[in-house]
């Protein structure tokens, strides 16, 4: 005990050590003739001799101001805990140690407050629900008490259930209350924390029919139409997104609105009726950013649908529109590989004894080649001008077979590309070509 009120004693002005140091007391005679007095000479003795090693190696566990902290903090005391080691943090030796002493004072008070905010928010909730229950409150001041009940349920209580409870009485009990669109917007997310999708949906469809002017008007047609989808509100959304895109007062409106119909559709599964929307934007909206998202994702579809001339003629006009753009790159490597693997080139002939006969032509091998050409040059030293590269050997060497070119084509890969994970499997190829060997 008297060593740990010789400690306090201390702790408000400075460090021990250097409260010695600045009244010019040496290490020495002075310091051996001052302990030279009964009890406190063991004290000053053990002190004298242990301050040194502890700060020089920066170590604070034995410091006053730490062994003082630690007793504020074990009674919560937080502000005193900080307070304490504050001398620490003017010593470099000492100071990042300090700092993570405090950030632990500073989270375990934060901590402590939480589990008393929220012991205080149920205590609320409780009183609030019993209250209301024996007529605590009448008139007007009841809408607001709800409000205020759940709000503490969904934001501070986070019991959705509860706070759904409560929304969905004030709504009920009263249509005309101020805020009865933010208490709608949260009834929603609460419905949705439940997993209760449908009831989501509904209430957002409810923000967007019944409060146009809302702040959350624009956030519940989004939601409405994400959670739509798989519900049976599904088709009141789509209705209500035609709405939206029919009232547009401008063409790009329109445009964006019409993006997010056609996604409505294909989340549906209904690819031609998105499809569909994707073209009027294409008509209406020529040259946009809303016509470059349309043809991607109109692409995208017709790649589902098996539909790859279709989809050829949407990445064509998506290749116009972007030009040499980053990313560009990719739509012409998809449209070489459509022409190469989907799109066939079917010659018919009649022979003099009336039989039809049918040959591949090679025009869509062609086609194909001009594809990768584009990115060898537009983008030579990409990832994707490797594999174009790749390719055009291949299909000279076995489609066309013209040995030249596709030599060629690989010895251009090899100097642009020569640590690729493919370049021994070329080199290979290379000396096949040389020896004659052309399969």
């Amino acid at each position: 005990m008297q060593i740990t009120n010789f400690i306090q004693s201390f702790h408000n002005i400075r460090t021990i050590r250097t409260y010695f140091e600045e009244r010019h007391i040496q290490y020495g005679s002075a310091m051996r003739r001052t302990l030279r007095r009964g009890f406190g000479k063991a004290i000053l003795t053990a002190i004298v001799a242990w301050l040194p090693i502890t700060y020089a190696s920066g170590d604070i566990e034995g410091t006053a101001e730490c062994i003082l902290a630690r007793q504020n903090l074990s009674q919560n005391n937080f502000d005193g805990a900080v307070q304490a080691l504050q001398p620490l943090l003017a010593n470099p030796q000492t100071a990042a140690e300090a700092k993570i002493e405090i950030a632990r004072a500073r989270q375990k008070q934060a901590e402590n407050e939480l589990t008393m905010a929220l012991s205080h928010f149920n205590e609320a909730a409780t009183n609030y629900s019993a209250g209301l229950d024996e007529g605590g409150v009448k008139g007007p001041d009841s809408s607001k008490v709800l409000y205020d009940l759940g709000r503490i349920y969904e934001e501070r209580v986070q019991n959705p259930s509860k706070a759904a409870e409560v929304y969905e009485k004030l709504m009920a009990d009263h249509p005309t209350f101020l805020s009865i669109d933010k208490v709608a917007y949260n009834l929603a997310g609460c419905y949705e924390k439940l997993g209760r999708n449908e009831d989501a949906t509904r209430m957002y469809k409810e923000i967007v029919t019944k409060y146009p002017y809302s702040t959350f008007f624009q956030i519940a047609q989004t939601r409405m139409r994400s959670l739509a989808p798989g519900t049976s509100m599904a088709k009141d959304a789509i209705e209500i997104q035609q709405g939206v895109v029919d009232g547009a007062r401008s063409e790009g409106q329109a445009a964006k609105a019409q993006l997010d119909l056609a996604a409505m559709h294909a989340s549906q599964g209904d690819n031609k009726k998105a499809i569909e929307e994707y073209k009027k934007i294409l008509s209406d909206a020529p040259g946009t950013d809303a016509a470059k998202d349309a043809s991607a994702r109109m692409a995208a579809l017709m790649d589902k649908e098996k539909d790859y001339k279709g989809e050829v003629a949407a990445l064509e006009d998506l290749v116009k529109q972007n030009g040499n753009e980053p990313g560009n790159d990719k739509n012409l490597m998809k449209l070489g590989r459509l022409y190469e693997d989907n799109i066939s080139d079917m010659k018919t002939r009649t022979t003099a004894d009336g039989q039809v006969l049918k040959k591949v032509g090679d025009e869509n091998v062609v086609k194909a080649i001009e594809y990768y050409d584009r990115i060898t040059e537009s983008y030579p030293d990409a990832d994707v001008s490797a594999d174009a590269l790749l390719r055009k050997g291949d299909l000279y060497r076995s489609r066309l077979k013209d040995t030249d070119e596709a030599k060629k084509q690989y010895q251009d890969f090899l100097k642009r590309f020569p640590d690729h994970p493919e370049a021994d499997s070329v080199r290979e190829k290379v000396k096949k070509l040389d020896s004659g060997d052309s399969d």
